[in-house]
């Protein structure tokens, strides 16, 4: 792992868990790219959960007195003594603790966001399972007109934007399942969170068209840019599409002329281009005359 000028490799480390609460420790030797100098520590990392997690960090003695060290702090850990645990971390580590509190603010989020993502697992699996087990007692309540239960529509809710967020962090777009998630938006009136579908949606278009510059005779990627936009028409987001519009103004000017002179001679598949890139353009709002 690198750190600014700085290699960091492990050693003895452990990590055990109960519950919610967890502890690291081992030795972390740190070298210098610039200075080749390199030094040994010692550390232990309890985490108390959420965002409770602080570390220590010390001059690795020996192997005895590191043995003693973890021996110790695991023995409070292991009869779930939090108290005696940070009370050794102070033994052990004296003014060289540290908490969430000193990171930078980069790092601060950075840790916060894999905490929330872990938490976010459980989330979704538990409301991944309540829209699952309840779909059909949904249709069945939509057909005669009674109102979703909140706590179901909260599920509901959670799950299409998790998978609608998450059906643009692939080049291939599952467009079955986009046409259903669409559906059920629009069938259970979900509030989506439009921003967010917003932004992944223009980065997955921006994506696949620096991809047609790469490819720029195959129609396919066309049609499969075209078939996506017109699915979310419906949605009426607002895409920021300006570097797909400009990707594809350069590409009309370096290859229009070629393409209409092929179309005039009968070139079927060059008609078959012209025709996927112009429809494409009218999905990427630009006017085609």
């Amino acid at each position: 792992m690198k750190i600014f000028n700085f290699a960091v490799e492990s050693e003895n480390y452990e990590k055990v868990k109960a519950g919610k609460i967890s502890l690291a420790t081992g030795n972390a030797r740190i070298h210098s790219d610039f200075t080749w100098d390199e030094v040994k520590k010692s550390f232990a990392v309890p985490h108390l959960g959420d965002h409770n997690i602080s570390g220590g960090l010390t001059d690795f003695k020996d192997e005895e007195m590191f043995s003693s060290m973890r021996q110790e702090i695991w023995a409070g850990f292991e009869h779930g003594d939090t108290t005696g645990v940070i009370r050794l971390m102070g033994k052990h580590f004296g003014m060289n603790n540290f908490s969430i509190w000193h990171l930078f603010r980069d790092e601060q989020r950075k840790v916060i966001h894999q905490i929330l993502e872990f938490n976010h697992v459980g989330t979704e699996t538990s409301y991944r399972k309540i829209y699952e087990d309840n779909n059909p007692v949904m249709n069945f309540l939509s057909s005669i007109n009674i109102p979703i239960p909140k706590s179901i529509f909260l599920a509901v809710e959670y799950i299409v934007n998790v998978d609608m967020k998450r059906a643009f962090e692939r080049e291939e777009v599952d467009t079955e399942k986009l046409k259903k998630l669409i559906l059920e938006s629009n069938r259970w009136g979900i509030h989506l969170d439009r921003a967010a579908i917003e932004y992944n949606v223009s980065l997955w278009v921006t994506s696949l068209m620096e991809k047609v510059n790469q490819e720029r005779m195959d129609p396919s990627l066309f049609v499969r840019i075209t078939n996506v936009l017109e699915l979310l028409e419906s949605l009426s987001l607002n895409l920021n599409l300006w570097k797909a519009q400009n990707m594809y103004f350069s590409l009309r000017e370096q290859l229009t002329a070629e393409m209409d002179e092929k179309v005039k001679r009968g070139d079927e598949s060059a008609k078959e281009w012209f025709d996927a890139f112009n429809n494409l353009g009218r999905k990427l709002r630009i006017k085609i005359s």
